[in-house]
């Protein structure tokens, strides 16, 4: 089984849920990785906090920008523990993602963690837009030789260059595929609103286990920690979180994505959104956090108290970046919300440091357990 696993030790007080590594991954760089998330918070309240910088068509100069504006708000300079990219939204192209992976490989090096979002185009109308939500045949995208796989092959071909590039630096990543396959929003798991057809679970398990097998098979990826995350149960119309579950074998972080203005449990787990996936043995993550109504309103502190008290086993979490136009710009991003400084030096998020003196026990992954540190070639 891929991904920790729970073991339940009783106690007289108390059961509690153990999260262990694999044995074949134990030794590995993402055996480490997987080691260290399942360590936090087990012995104090904590959280790595994460900040999804962009999409990498945003260029070099923005993503750093963004990354920047993090930073400078943490009196000591310290960046997020986790730095999330979009490997391009519906459209990638191979130079922009070199040239973000050169920020990753740089926030790697100092000691952070890093996701990956891939969000393709609809394969089928070569509209590069993941809400493009056209129905779509799942059976012939994985079929070979059919056109849309075709398309599909060479949307994986290009993300696939990028992590090997990764891979060859080192860099462990967090990698998020299709995800919020219950909201019905994308056209890999999407509502046909006139015939009332979902996506089924059975097809979407089948386009995650045909992208786990052309990354780790044909492409030889062994440094991806795959990670499941649908959306929040915020409303009625989203599916369960766990009807889309791949299996145990090919997932190794559950996670959700919640954008809410109500910090409490009510909205947090709504539903039991966040709850019922507790019971796959993971750890578990907030892979997407941020207000509701996108307007800065957002108190991030608060947000960190939240939690930490609703979701004590969650590892990270992670703000969206914001995005739009000046005028009309969606705000979600750390430094576009509410009291940013405080939560940017509050003791109990895990942070990094760009400094070579730091030491490692200041540092998410110590360098000791981390593959060769040589450039990308």
């Amino acid at each position: 089984m891929i991904g920790c696993s729970a073991e339940n030790e009783q106690s007289a007080e108390s059961s509690v849920r153990k999260l262990v590594v694999p044995v074949h991954y134990r030794g590995s760089p993402k055996g480490e990785v997987l080691k260290r998330l399942c360590e936090i918070g087990s012995e104090r309240s904590e959280i790595l906090l994460g900040q999804n910088i962009g999409c990498t068509s945003d260029g070099p100069t923005e993503l750093r920008d963004a990354l920047k504006s993090v930073s400078i708000l943490n009196r000591d300079g310290s960046y997020p523990a986790v730095v999330g990219i979009d490997y391009g939204w519906g459209e990638m192209d191979r130079e922009s993602i070199r040239a973000a992976n050169r920020l990753l490989i740089a926030h790697w090096k100092r000691g952070g963690l890093v996701t990956i979002n891939f969000d393709p185009g609809n394969p089928l109308t070569g509209i590069p837009d993941p809400n493009d939500i056209t129905p779509i045949d799942i059976y012939r995208l994985c079929e070979s030789g059919t056109e849309e796989n075709d398309t599909f092959m060479r949307q994986l071909e290009t993300v696939a260059e990028g992590l090997q590039e990764l891979q060859r630096a080192g860099v462990v990543v967090l990698w998020r595929p299709i995800h919020e396959p219950n909201g019905g929003w994308f056209w890999w798991c999407s509502h046909d609103p006139d015939s009332n057809r979902w996506t089924s679970p059975k097809e979407y398990r089948m386009l995650w286990k045909y992208i786990h097998r052309e990354l780790t098979k044909t492409h030889g990826l062994d440094n991806l920690l795959w990670v499941y995350s649908p959306a929040a149960m915020a409303d009625a119309s989203i599916r369960p979180t766990d009807w889309y579950y791949p299996g145990d074998d090919y997932v190794d972080v559950i996670g959700i994505d919640l954008y809410t203005d109500h910090l409490d449990l009510a909205h947090i787990d709504a539903r039991g959104g966040y709850s019922r996936l507790r019971k796959f043995g993971k750890p578990m993550a907030l892979c997407e956090i941020g207000g509701r109504t996108h307007d800065g309103r957002m108190d991030t502190l608060a947000c960190l108290d939240a939690v930490l008290e609703c979701c004590p086993d969650a590892k990270y979490m992670l703000f969206w970046h914001s995005w739009g136009p000046a005028n009309n710009r969606s705000r979600v991003a750390i430094p576009d919300c509410r009291n940013p400084k405080k939560l940017m030096n509050d003791p109990r998020v895990l942070l990094v440091r760009d400094n070579d003196a730091v030491s490692q026990m200041e540092k998410v992954v110590p360098a000791k357990h981390k593959a060769s540190d040589r450039q990308s070639e």
